[in-house]
């Protein structure tokens, strides 16, 4: 997962379960709202799939349970958006020959656990280009 941007993250209070105790209990996992990376490892909350053919990257953030942590973590960070930037990127490359769209559609089967779908998808891009 992305590192926090303390930048422009850094002041929101927010993140804190009792902003007010926060000074006392920096050090207790259960005073963030988020998933702290000191304390814990976000693979326990959220999985990130990543599939890549050249250029073209898709990744999709699957929720693992439905803590609030996992719901605050997944809406502060704006995983959807960067899931669904991820998949638009991909859609861009695929101006190009239909081919190309094929491709990405396998890709984005593959990554939304569709694997019979893409194989299917990879069959036919496979026996277009033999026949051309």
């Amino acid at each position: 997962m992305q590192k926090m941007q303390y930048g422009n993250k850094k002041s929101k209070i927010s993140l804190f379960i009792s902003p007010k105790d926060i000074k006392n209990t920096h050090l207790n996992k259960d005073s963030y709202k988020i998933i702290h990376p000191n304390f814990e490892r976000y693979e326990d909350f959220i999985v990130r799939t990543q599939q890549q053919h050249g250029a073209a990257v898709l990744v999709k953030f699957t929720p693992l349970n439905e803590s609030p942590k996992t719901e605050f973590t997944f809406n502060f960070f704006k995983l959807k958006d960067l899931e669904l930037n991820t998949f638009d990127t991909a859609q861009g490359l695929s101006t190009g020959p239909w081919s190309q769209k094929l491709l990405l559609d396998a890709l984005r089967a593959e990554v939304e656990n569709q694997p019979d779908f893409a194989e299917e998808i990879l069959k036919l891009l496979t026996a277009t280009a033999i026949d051309e």
